[in-house]
């Protein structure tokens, strides 16, 4: 550092935009949606009605549907003709959640809507119209179901498939209880007349909790205020996948529906079988003074969940690509001015970001590896994460200084405390890293890049590792994972002003809010970086068949478009909350993953790295159009 000019140091301090009013977020719009999400067990109060239906004109999409399930879950047909007119709303979501609340009220009058929708241009609505007319469960409603299953579309045919199976299920266990019904009669056996309802009773509910499971994978639009989940959960079909990604094998649906209908007959059965044999049972119990049993509560099982297949509709083409000698390419990053890349393997180099020419290679310190690495905002300086935090001179490689955490007292270092990442304020004026350990306090450490020194830290989870932070685009605020969480904390008060769920997680570009993936439930949740509220969530994979932790995320310059790495590396339009590209030159699975990803600052191309167990390791420049 000492032979480094201070003056290198002065940047000029740009001024962002401060938003001096508050953001407007919505209120809530359904209370307790979780404790009675499509059951509708209480009556709204006419205040509540009147801010729901408010609701349905206003400006965001993830409102107005909102509002449209709540209306839909009053079943009250007064507001039919209010949820024709939201079936034309210009947006996908309230389009098709207008079509499933239809369904759900259960006139006949919504019929030719139901029908028009089933020729709608996005599969999503087309869906749920074959769900809302399975709905009806009417003879007409099975005729155009049966059309449905000659869509273009397979997750409509899916539909489709199990609407019929599950009308066919509830007509085989009508059949059947009428059956009982008939033998009961035939005898005259009105001290049975409890038991034969219970088996009548748990054989309808068998059913329909197993062919009632459809909505539920599908995972329509579950919403708390404004948090709402994407319709579709993303599972990428075989032919999609990245080389070497192992899937596991999956029954064939039909078998398995069909071999469901078999199951609700047979328990069915088996409920008159135990119902001859109690009749049995009961005549000798009553012979010596004894008391009537009781039929064993029955368990359904989950249904193994589809996989749709959402249409892409950008597409993907290699620019270059750099082959490490090494097993890890750890980070890359794009210079701010987007001429160049910057990556590390077991070395630190940067080159041309559109032709993978003129190698800078930077010097690496003794005290060991470096894991990530960043520019600064002017783009002068890089700083590099590991047991340390180092800087170089950008344009020469010359190492500028190292940068070791504040110990904790009566604590040596050790191999297990490390900077995890490093990330530059807006301004370049200060660096906040990532340090892990018992010596380093699991703690993000904000410090001077000028004189190496601390000026701050924010404690975290004493057991859990911060593997990423960031600041906010205006220098306000900075966000690091925690422990299954994304906190965010204020740089004036060194106070926590929101948090939510999440791993990896991205900042949009006006600031306002934070995507983040949540590895339990394979969703990404966007939220308001001030209040932690979730605005609504994307569905990327799909519980049932496994999940696939996230490893990288970034939000697109314009705020369009997200790119995430779980497993696959697909890229999402945030607007019309579906995927829209994936990207398979990587080689993932099998020990291997994306591990870096990172936008260039004009939008039109991505830069990722893998690494992992077996073979060497890539850096891919992209492009996504």
């Amino acid at each position: 550092m000492n032979s480094h000019n201070s003056s290198d140091w002065q940047h000029e301090h740009q001024r962002h935009p401060v938003w001096d009013d508050e953001v407007s977020v919505p209120p809530s719009l359904l209370s307790g949606v979780l404790n009675r999400l499509d059951l509708d067990q209480q009556q709204t109060r006419p205040a509540q009605r009147s801010k729901v239906l408010k609701n349905l004109s206003h400006p965001d999409w993830y409102v107005r549907a909102a509002a449209v399930q709540e209306v839909g879950g009053w079943g009250d047909p007064t507001f039919m003709k209010l949820l024709e007119q939201v079936a034309g709303d210009e947006h996908v979501s309230v389009r098709a959640a207008a079509i499933y609340a239809l369904g759900r009220i259960k006139m006949d009058l919504s019929m030719p809507l139901l029908v028009q929708a089933l020729h709608d241009p996005e599969w999503q609505v087309r869906e749920k119209a074959v769900l809302a007319l399975t709905e009806q469960g009417s003879q007409a409603s099975l005729e155009f179901i049966q059309m449905a299953l000659y869509d273009p579309d397979n997750t409509v045919r899916e539909a489709a498939s199990y609407a019929l199976q599950r009308l066919e299920a509830e007509a085989s266990t009508a059949s059947l209880s009428s059956a009982v019904t008939l033998s009961l009669a035939s005898e005259g056996s009105e001290e049975h007349a409890p038991l034969h309802q219970t088996i009548v009773k748990s054989s309808g509910w068998l059913a329909q909790k197993l062919f009632g499971f459809w909505p539920g994978w599908r995972r329509s639009q579950h919403i708390q205020g404004e948090h709402m989940k994407q319709q579709t959960p993303f599972i990428p079909e075989p032919h999609l996948l990245p080389r070497n990604v192992v899937r596991q094998p999956r029954p064939r649906r039909r078998a398995i529906m069909t071999g469901l209908v078999f199951a609700v007959v047979i328990v069915v059965v088996f409920a008159w079988v135990v119902l001859l044999q109690q009749r049995q049972l009961t005549g000798s119990e009553t012979a010596h003074g004894g008391h009537p049993g009781s039929v064993a509560t029955q368990v359904a099982t989950r249904l193994p969940s589809p996989s749709p297949t959402p249409a892409s509709n950008r597409k993907v083409s290699t620019v270059y690509t750099y082959d490490s000698p090494y097993r890890s390419v750890f980070s890359v990053a794009w210079s701010p001015d987007g001429k160049r890349i910057v990556m590390v393997d077991n070395t630190i180099k940067s080159w041309d970001a559109t032709t993978g020419k003129n190698t800078i290679t930077y010097a690496n310190s003794p005290a060991g590896d470096v894991t990530a690495v960043a520019w600064s905002p002017d783009g002068r300086f890089i700083v590099g994460s590991g047991a340390n935090a180092q800087l170089w001179d950008a344009n020469s490689g010359q190492s500028l200084g190292v940068y070791t955490p504040q110990i904790q007292a009566g604590q040596t270092p050790s191999a297990n405390d490390l900077i995890y990442d490093s990330s530059w304020s807006p301004d370049g004026s200060l660096i906040a890293s990532a340090a892990n350990g018992k010596a380093y306090g699991f703690s993000v450490q904000v410090w001077n890049p000028q004189t190496r020194q601390i000026v701050f830290s924010i404690p975290s989870n004493p057991v859990s590792y911060i593997r990423h932070v960031r600041w906010s685009p205006d220098g306000k605020y900075l966000a690091f994972d925690d422990d299954g969480k994304v906190l965010v904390y204020s740089v004036a008060t060194h106070k926590l002003v929101s948090q939510n769920t999440g791993s990896v997680f991205a900042w949009s570009p006006d600031g306002e809010k934070i995507i983040s993936a949540d590895d339990n439930h394979g969703t990404m949740l966007i939220w308001q970086s001030t209040t932690g509220q979730t605005l609504s969530t994307l569905q990327y994979q799909d519980p049932s068949h496994g999940l696939v932790g996230a490893t990288a995320l970034i939000w697109s310059v314009d705020g369009r478009h997200i790119a995430l790495a779980a497993g696959s590396l697909t890229e999402w339009d945030v607007v019309l909350g579906k995927k829209v590209a994936e990207y398979t030159g990587h080689i993932v699975g099998g020990g291997r993953e994306i591990t870096s990803l990172a936008w260039s600052p004009d939008g039109k191309m991505i830069v990722s790295a893998d690494g992992g167990e077996g073979g060497q390791a890539t850096a891919q420049v992209w492009t996504s159009v």
